[in-house]
């Protein structure tokens, strides 16, 4: 789902596209692009325009296209004579051009279910009202096209049901030779095979199948349609359930397995068909057999398969060859052996769910810290997420002081809290430690004129408090008028003198009253930094006694709102006016207890973190591969002393930080919405998001933060966010909200689960023998086991899930009859 496709390098499309709305999840990812910074130039003919268009994007459209007609022609990677792709084009009168008109062109793929808006008039040369009326258009054309589809669809699911009747059963036909499978209900018509294609509605079009081609009935419906093949080997056709592509894949499955299959016609079509089959088969075994589609750029089979599995949270099997099951077999495979032993065998089932790869760190959207990023990891060859969490982090801290930034719900700090999860040895450190030297030698420098302003602070404190304690020992050997006069004297004197401020930006592990006394004493504006952030979570401040107040004050301080102190000594006070930015550096096994804890989703700590936990680089980073830059780094030390060398704007008696706001374009504020209306939808029970509510809230003010963070690095005296980089900024928020909801079903695994999973883990690492008892895991077992109870109810889990099998009573075991035992499954099947 995108605002834009990407159609090449060094293609430069005619006209804008302007998505009017967006879906309600997104695994292809949210990637929304401002309009291209150009002058608009008129176009005499918009149509001849989005023709050329879609030829860039790697369409093949007819030279006209009618209007309002949806025409169909190849579409990128497919045949010549394919007609995947898609477009239907509007026009109308542009009112403050007159004589101009505006092109509204909607095209896609049917095949991987894209869709894109093409715009002849770029937004940026329109005026407010302009793009009032654009908008207008286009919701227009929405309408009238999906009025017209309904009624088409409508009129054709009559023919198609009228011309079904007619046709005649399908004995012989060339594709089902060349396809070496049965007809399974398909008509004949001509010297084309017919396959109907059906909603719960019944039969609403038809799809014509040649040896060299197919084609769907003009006009009928195909989104999320199907055709069933009922099982012949299962006593309702239902125990077990495939979904697949086309016919000819849907008719080998059936014929090797006996099983009911849905054909779902095109990789696009698989999420809606897969949970129709769910639907309609609940207590069903559900396999989803994708396509291979290895020579197909980004493998829409495989990628589409994988989303509707995991979306159905049902099984997946893919072929050992290209392309699909029918290939395979005429290929001379056994596809029945194959598909018979996934179903037969299925083998011990995880108890944990498995965690999916999560995306590709979206580099490009960094901006101005792009550069320095990529140096980062040249040098380190790390996860590239890994320096870019640093780098984000550090140029929150040198920035956050300066302004904060709009959000669609006020003026929020642009501080962030990035949580980056890595294992020991990737190289945390190294890439942490050239974001921060400039802000070490920043701090040295610093220190060294602190250590000389505090030398005139020593003598002149010295002073003040001779004179002061001068003062009140005469007005203590002193009558009434010496004291006024002391009292007099006192006053002139002033108050004692403050020391200077320390220099320190950074802390490591503080405490909740280390942290405010550094902000009463210290910097307004500072930053918390550990490699070893497991320090920090399971330290002082995050115990049983501290841990609440802890993660109360950093929401505080994360959404703005002022802290508040009490402390014996230092007396009570409520500091305005902080910022603080943070990036904890953690191992997976501190992560998951971190993300698992009721308190901190609760308390809203944990959603305020950037989360992501890179795919590991171990093993891969050869010396021979490794690159360096210095010369970016040294352009982003030298930007970050800049900063940091330029006072903050504060009060000088408080240090209480008075940032500006950074405000919106009219641009970056419509994307902000666009974002966030998304991410709500997916909140829905039942949606994306469901899950991670929490996290999910907060997204839309998160792209808002880094937005902020980014324009300030590039230029400190900015006034507004530009849709750029709120383009930008929010492609990042996408892939840590990803990130998020990838990463939460590891955490909520409950205690008994977590009891088993380190049960299993023991018997097949630790246990010499193939058979088990409960006595055997309360005596030598994990320790968390050591209870009879908790040992049998783990043993229970272990058995339910396929690890192990019990033995009759009686089994004689280690030279004894035993009452109760269990075999381990060592080996473990399952889908492939």
């Amino acid at each position: 789902m995108a605002f834009r496709r990407n159609c090449g390098v060094d293609r430069k499309p005619k006209g804008d596209r302007i998505m009017v709305s967006l879906a309600t999840a997104f695994p292809g990812g949210f990637k929304a692009k401002p309009p291209q910074k150009s002058a608009y130039v008129s176009m005499t003919d918009p149509r001849a325009a989005f023709v050329d268009h879609l030829r860039e994007c790697g369409y093949l459209p007819p030279t006209f296209l009618s209007r309002t007609d949806i025409s169909r022609f190849p579409a990128p990677g497919d045949k010549p004579q394919g007609d995947a792709g898609w477009a239907v084009y509007y026009e109308f009168p542009d009112t403050f051009n007159p004589g101009g008109n505006i092109g509204v062109g909607v095209y896609g793929d049917w095949r991987t279910g894209e869709r894109e808006t093409w715009v002849s008039k770029r937004a940026e040369s329109m005026s407010h009202e302009e793009r009032t009326a654009l908008s207008g258009h286009i919701e227009e054309a929405k309408r009238l096209r999906e009025e017209a589809q309904a009624k088409l669809h409508a009129e054709t699911a009559i023919m198609a049901r009228a011309e079904w009747e007619t046709l005649q059963p399908a004995t012989a036909h060339s594709y089902l030779d060349a396809k070496r499978i049965k007809p399974h209900g398909a008509r004949i018509k001509g010297d084309a095979l017919v396959v109907p294609v059906c909603d719960a509605s019944g039969i609403v079009s038809l799809q014509y199948i040649w040896t060299d081609k197919k084609r769907f009935m003009t006009g009928g419906k195909t989104r999320g349609c199907y055709y069933i093949i009922p099982g012949a080997n299962e006593p309702n056709g239902s125990n077990t359930v495939y979904v697949c592509e086309g016919f000819a894949t849907g008719a080998t499955i059936a014929e090797a397995t006996g099983a009911t299959v849905y054909v779902a016609f095109n990789a696009g079509n698989l999420i809606d068909v897969t949970q129709a089959a769910k639907a309609a088969h609940p207590q069903a075994r559900l396999i989803v057999a994708g396509d291979d589609d290895v020579n197909t750029e980004g493998n829409p089979g495989r990628a589409k398969a994988t989303a509707a599995a995991d979306m159905a949270r049902c099984d997946i099997v893919f072929p050992d060859v290209p392309t699909d099951f029918n290939d395979m077999a005429c290929a001379g495979h056994d596809v029945a052996a194959e598909l018979v032993q996934v179903v037969g065998h299925e083998g011990p089932q995880p108890l944990v769910r498995e965690i999916p790869t999560g995306e590709p760190y979206p580099v490009h959207a960094l901006g101005p810290l792009r550069a320095a990023v990529e140096a980062v990891q040249g040098m380190t060859q790390a996860p590239v997420a890994i320096p870019a969490q640093s780098a984000l982090a550090v140029a929150s801290l040198a920035v956050q002081g300066f302004a904060d930034v709009e959000t669609l719900g006020g003026a929020r700090p642009i501080s962030l809290y990035a949580l980056t999860v890595a294992r020991s040895g990737e190289r945390k450190s190294a890439c942490d430690a050239p974001f921060m030297d400039g802000l070490r030698a920043h701090e040295r420098e610093q220190a060294k004129a602190r250590r000389e302003t505090t030398l005139a602070w020593t003598n002149s404190h010295a002073i003040w408090k001779g004179e002061r304690d001068r003062i009140l020992a005469q007005a203590k050997r002193g009558n009434g008028e010496k004291r006024i006069a002391a009292r007099a004297d006192l006053e002139e004197l002033g108050p004692e003198p403050e020391a200077p401020p320390s220099a320190d930006r950074t802390v490591t592990e503080p405490t909740f009253e280390g942290l405010t006394k550094l902000f009463a004493f210290g910097q307004p504006s500072l930053g918390l930094f550990s490699d070893e952030g497991g320090q920090f979570l399971g330290g002082h401040a995050m115990n049983s006694e501290n841990r609440q107040k802890t993660l109360a004050a950093f929401n505080d301080l994360w959404q703005g709102n002022p802290i508040r102190r009490t402390r014996a000594g230092d007396g009570h006070a409520t500091l305005f006016g902080r910022r603080l930015a943070v990036h904890l550096m953690v191992q997976p096994t501190v992560a998951r207890g971190f993300m698992a804890d009721p308190l901190a989703a609760d308390t809203g700590f944990l959603p305020r973190f950037l989360i992501c936990e890179p795919p590991s680089a171990i093993g891969t980073r050869m010396q021979a591969n490794a690159r360096r830059d210095d010369t970016e780094l040294e352009i982003f030390a030298t930007r970050m002393r800049e900063i940091l060398d330029t006072p903050l704007p504060m009060d000088p008696e408080t240090r209480e930080l008075q940032p500006r706001t950074l405000q919106l374009t009219h641009e970056a504020r419509a994307l902000l919405v666009d974002f966030s209306d998304t991410i709500e939808a997916a909140q829905a029970p039942g949606g994306t998001f469901a899950h991670i509510t929490g996290t999910a809230s907060k997204a839309a003010e998160q792209a808002a933060r880094i937005a902020g963070v980014l324009t300030l690095w590039h230029d400190l005296d900015a006034q507004k966010v530009e849709a750029d980089g709120m383009a930008d900024a929010i492609e990042l928020a996408q892939f840590y909200l990803s990130e998020a909801s990838r990463l939460a079903s590891a955490a909520t695994v409950s205690a008994e689960i977590d009891r088993a999973e380190a049960l299993r883990r023991w018997l097949l690492e630790s246990w010499q023998y193939e058979n088990v008892m409960a006595r055997d895991v309360v005596q030598l077992g994990p320790n968390q086991l050591r209870e009879t109870p908790k040992a049998r109810a783990a043993l229970g889990i272990l058995e339910k899930h396929g690890w192990l099998t019990p033995l009759e009573a009686g089994t004689v075991v280690r030279g004894a009859a035993r009452k109760e035992v269990w075999r381990l499954v060592r080996e473990r099947g399952g889908v492939v």
